[in-house]
């Protein structure tokens, strides 16, 4: 009974702290993709090239400010959309996966929300200078779910922010592992790629992050997959963003000041 009731009080802890919580990303210039440096650190420790061959060469862009989710979108909050959904109470925050593009893009309309573009996602995991993983510089083993690591009790996806040290600079968890994540961006070569990729420019979407089903250097932020838009994976999850102002037509502009407040005095 006391086992049954621990339990529930997890699941609904759970889900009272992670439920529908964004994070502000602020705008300005930021670094995409690998640098030369960055790429020897990866095959210094082991990395296959061809896992960032598309990654390359390294830029600087420029983003207006938004909100994503803190965490993968879970479970029970995707039930919440499709009443159909099926989840064990164990599953309850777990990542949503085994959900096509279309699934993920009409949850997040449904929310007011949109898929991030690979650029979004990329910023918000990795910060304005361009860190190699969410958490730095250096890949370490223990900082992310992938299939290098055991995590007693589960053989696949586990809950969010199991991982605690899975953080970016600006507090979103999950980046480097777990599930990876739609975003809502074509698969397109970047400028200055000339390697040949026949996926390129078709019918496929970039899924960003590393997974439980990766090599645990998969986690560095820039990595890029894609899958067509009628993929059903079990490690493809997502999460939303969204522009200021419809953030602050949703929850309002004292919430959105009090995030800026929370930034300036944590940055």
């Amino acid at each position: 009974m006391l086992g049954r009731f621990l339990i529930l009080f997890i699941l609904v802890f759970s889900f009272i702290c992670f439920s529908g919580e964004m994070v502000f990303i602020p705008g300005g210039s930021f670094i995409i993709g690998l640098s030369d440096a960055q790429v020897n650190i990866l095959i210094s420790k082991g990395a296959d090239p061809a896992w960032f061959e598309n990654c390359t060469p390294q830029r600087t862009i420029t983003l207006e400010a938004f909100y994503i989710d803190k965490y993968e979108v879970s479970n029970r909050e995707y039930h919440n959309f499709d009443k159909d959904h099926f989840f064990l109470d164990a599953e309850a925050n777990m990542p949503v996966t085994n959900i096509t593009w279309y699934d993920a893009n009409e949850y997040a309309k449904w929310l007011g929300k949109k898929l991030p573009t690979e650029e979004q996602w990329e910023f918000a995991a990795r910060g304005k200078f361009g860190r190699l993983f969410p958490w730095g510089d250096q890949p370490d083993i223990n900082k992310s779910y992938s299939s290098s690591i055991k995590v007693p009790g589960y053989n696949a996806l586990i809950p969010r922010n199991l991982f605690i040290g899975d953080k970016s600079v600006y507090g979103v968890f999950d980046m480097g592992g777990n599930a990876c994540e739609w975003t809502s961006s074509k698969y397109l070569a970047y400028p200055g790629n000339k390697i040949f990729n026949r996926k390129y420019g078709k019918n496929y979407y970039v899924i960003r992050g590393g997974s439980f089903l990766y090599n645990y250097l998969e986690a560095f932020c820039s990595n890029r997959k894609c899958a067509t838009p009628e993929t059903k994976n079990y490690d493809i999850g997502f999460r939303c963003v969204m522009s200021i102002n419809d953030y602050i037509k949703k929850y309002g502009r004292k919430k959105h000041l009090k995030n800026l407040r929370s930034y300036s005095k944590n940055k």
